[in-house]
């Protein structure tokens, strides 16, 4: 079987969240056929999770240079201009020269398109129109325009900026519309968004968890001082907001209270400025783009998830689920997920509640293991990586069976017939 997978990102079991997830779907698309892989342009650094698979690079999306020149624009008339111009950031629509560049380049024989993100959804549909016969499927992950809608509840900038990104949420909508019913599957990550997506669109998705690779765990630190984790890439506008507020309104609760005896890391890629600059404050260490994450959970007793906007599964819920450690986390944090409150998780929105929940998990051991073991034990049951990518292989290959079925008894072949022959 030919594939075509397309992702606004790049691979990687070792990344952030949405490129492991978008590791986790190649590597069941692999094994289903040969795949060719298109992705944003690589940084030069190899990843392992590409290796063997046929690898095109495609350019930057109009949206993102739109938004450069919007940035870049240090003149009022024309930052206003590009303002106007300026797309959605989930639109990933390609430039006409590289549509007609890509559409020379591959063929349109492959069995599957596979996209992953609205983003490449939107790209391969500007390079081949609806004109493919290739069973599409999107890995939608996130409802795009629920994220969307969370961050720009509070905007705050002109009359015109505001009446632009309502245009933009309205267009965002409407495109989720088109793709439900002109594609031949969605994937969704929890039932929570796959509820909400019917409303939206009115057309039931396939919920395809996030998942991790379930393994062994180190003991957690028994001697003081107990340390906090937070795990996540800083350039995601949910992870610097939610570390922001947690270190401004619950750690100092949280230090007032056990003083030297708590200790918080931030662990992550791309930090902003002002997450670099907590470093070496009242406790807390900053780690940039550490080659692994393993030694900080070794050394971490509680893993903290203080979210308040975006949307999906937090893989970095389930990596702490798998390490077996104590997780404290907002309602949004672990929405999808299935944690109950006090069995598999701490989980408090308001700032003084999060900070109580802290400090008794950290002077009693035993609950944090109970809790821990709780966690895992749920948690490998719904989201391996193997039962995830088995489920995944399975509906696809059930939908390209249905295909070939569908499309060979238009030209009046045997159904029975095909049928047989498609399940070998």
């Amino acid at each position: 079987m030919k594939i075509l997978f397309i992702s606004n990102v790049v691979p990687n079991s070792a990344g952030g969240g949405s490129p492991r997830r978008a590791a986790i779907q190649l590597k069941a698309l692999r094994e289903m056929g040969q795949v060719t892989l298109v992705i944003p342009p690589l940084d030069g650094s190899p990843v392992s999770d590409i290796e063997g698979v046929t690898v095109v690079e495609r350019g930057h999306a109009l949206a993102l240079v739109r938004k450069w020149r919007h940035d870049a624009s240090h003149s009022p008339a024309k930052r206003f201009v590009h303002g106007l111009r300026r797309l959605n950031l989930a639109d990933g629509r390609a430039h006409r020269e590289e549509a007609t560049q890509f559409r020379a380049r591959l063929s349109e024989d492959f069995d599957l398109v596979f996209a992953f993100r609205l983003w490449s959804v939107l790209w391969w549909e500007t390079v081949f129109r609806p004109t493919s016969r290739s069973v599409r499927i999107a890995d939608l992950d996130d409802i795009e325009s629920n994220v969307f809608a969370r961050k720009i509840r509070g905007s705050t900038g002109a009359w015109w900026w505001r009446a632009k990104l309502r245009h933009q949420l309205r267009w965002l909508r409407r495109t989720e519309r088109r793709v439900a019913t002109e594609w031949d599957a969605v994937c969704l990550c929890s039932r929570l968004d796959a509820d909400r997506f019917v409303g939206i669109t009115g057309v039931e998705p396939w919920i395809v968890p996030n998942a991790y690779a379930f393994g062994p765990t180190a003991p957690e630190p028994q001697t003081p001082p107990c340390r906090l984790l937070f795990v996540g890439t800083f350039g995601y506008f949910p992870n610097f907001e939610g570390v922001l507020w947690f270190v401004e309104t619950i750690w100092p609760k949280v230090r007032a209270e056990l003083g030297e005896g708590a200790e918080l890391a931030l662990v992550g890629l791309d930090p902003t400025p002002a997450i670099l600059a907590l470093n070496g404050r009242d406790g807390i260490t900053v780690a940039a783009n550490v080659p692994s994450v393993d030694p900080y959970y070794a050394a971490a007793n509680i893993v903290i998830a203080p979210l308040h906007t975006g949307s999906g599964t937090r893989i970095k819920l389930l990596e702490a689920a798998a390490k077996r450690r104590a997780i404290v986390t907002t309602t949004l944090g672990c929405e999808g997920l299935g944690f109950v409150d006090g069995v598999h998780a701490e989980i408090a929105d308001d700032p003084a509640d999060f900070a109580a929940r802290i400090i008794a998990l950290a002077r009693d051991a035993e609950r944090r293991a109970e809790m821990a073991n709780a966690c895992r034990e749920f948690a490998e049951a719904r989201f391996s990586q193997e039962t995830v990518t088995e489920n995944l292989k399975d509906r696809i290959g059930s939908t390209i069976r249905a295909r070939h079925v569908q499309t060979a008894t238009w030209e009046g072949q045997d159904e029975t017939a095909l049928l047989q022959n498609a399940r070998r």
